[in-house]
């Protein structure tokens, strides 16, 4: 079988590398269509893993422009004029864009023999952080691109459950499937080494105004001791996030984007606990870094209801919290026993080997 799989975004790019790998392992051709542009370093990309074929693109450099939008809509007709060429057998579109759902809806259509599967990474324009945006002329025409052609998929695929309650009013449930975001086999628990003389926490990601900084600043606040935070990324953010740990009276460490396996882990092993600390909104995923703080043995520190509150109160593998921030050091103390069943629980649900059994069940589900 011919497999075409369309991807605007090279933050997702471990994913569809392992889509490509579990379906060339199925015995399958698989091409797969990326843009010639990094969307978190807003330059132009010159290499990609292989098998990868770059589209040009417009570049943008705001995170809300007219430039993007353009650079959207072009690479989805561009991305589905190329998937004409190929003319695959399966259709794997990663969303968002919106875009990418109605061109691929439309071509869907006139290739009755074809099968189309939507790979939902997130909700738009739901996860924006504006307030009220998908209320808004702007948002109701973006939704609307997904809304009302998400339902001319044969497969909707989601990496978490939660986006199931907004697609289920535009698509049929028994379309929907959850395929968690996969991290590589091999990495087994490593004993940690937090300090004992103080609280050491670590917060990944983009440093921006999705943090919820009032929360951070409480927790450190109710530790009742030193504390320091580890910040694994970069961002317009990072002025706020200084002043709020220092204004809380920790101290606050910025190790920059931190892309080597090793130095992370390294950096994980002197924290006693990551952070999964976001404004209040729809961004209900399980998110990447808690998987990353799953994988290294970290528990987890959340506010974010959803598929990581679920897991956490599920599991014993971190602490929810809401606005009463009820999370002390004691009980931040007491989680450090439990790092080897944190791990059990990543490689129960998110190694490599876990990601290709639950395709294989989602493929042979639709037949």
């Amino acid at each position: 079988m011919k497999v075409t799989i369309i991807n605007c975004f090279d933050v997702y790019d471990r994913r569809v590398e392992l889509l490509r790998a579990s379906l060339r392992g199925e015995g399958h051709r698989v091409s797969v269509l990326v843009p010639n542009f990094r969307h978190m370093q807003r330059c132009r990309r010159t290499h990609c893993p292989a098998g990868f074929e770059m589209l040009p693109v417009i570049p943008y450099y705001g995170r809300f422009s007219p430039a993007r939008i353009r650079s959207h809509m072009r690479f989805a007709r561009d991305a589905l004029y190329r998937a004409e060429e190929l003319r695959p057998d399966l259709l794997w579109v990663l969303v968002p864009p919106n875009s990418l759902v109605r061109e691929a809806a439309l071509y869907r259509k006139r290739r009755p023999d074809m099968r189309l599967v939507l790979d939902f990474m997130d909700l738009w324009p739901e996860s924006m952080p504006v307030p009220g945006f998908a209320s808004t002329p702007p948002g109701c025409l973006w939704q609307g691109l997904r809304d009302r052609y998400a339902d001319g998929a044969d497969i909707v695929v989601t990496e978490s459950s939660k986006y199931w309650a907004v697609l289920q009013k535009s698509c049929e449930k028994k379309k929907l499937h959850t395929l968690f975001v996969p991290r590589k086999d091999g990495f087994r628990y490593l004993e940690a080494h937090p300090p004992r003389d103080r609280i050491a926490l670590c917060f990944l990601g983009q440093v921006n105004g999705d943090i919820d900084f009032q929360a951070v600043g409480r927790l450190l606040q109710r530790m009742g001791q030193a504390a320091e935070l580890h910040v694994i990324g970069a961002g317009d953010g990072e002025t706020m996030l200084r002043r709020t740990v220092e204004d809380a009276g920790a101290r606050v460490e910025f190790h920059g984007k931190v892309y080597a396996p090793e130095k992370k882990r390294r950096i994980f092993e002197r924290c006693h606990a990551g952070l999964n600390l976001l404004r209040n909104g729809p961004r209900s995923g399980l998110s990447m870094k808690s998987v990353d703080y799953l994988e290294a043995s970290l528990p987890v520190i959340n506010n974010v209801p959803g598929d990581t509150w679920d897991f956490i109160e599920r599991y014993p593998v971190g602490l929810n919290c809401d606005g009463s921030m009820e999370v002390t050091a004691s009980k931040l103390l007491a989680l450090q026993s439990r790092r080897e069943q944190i791990q059990a629980v990543y490689h129960t649900y998110f190694a490599e080997r876990v990601f290709s059994t639950n395709l294989r069940k989602i493929m042979g589900a639709e037949r």
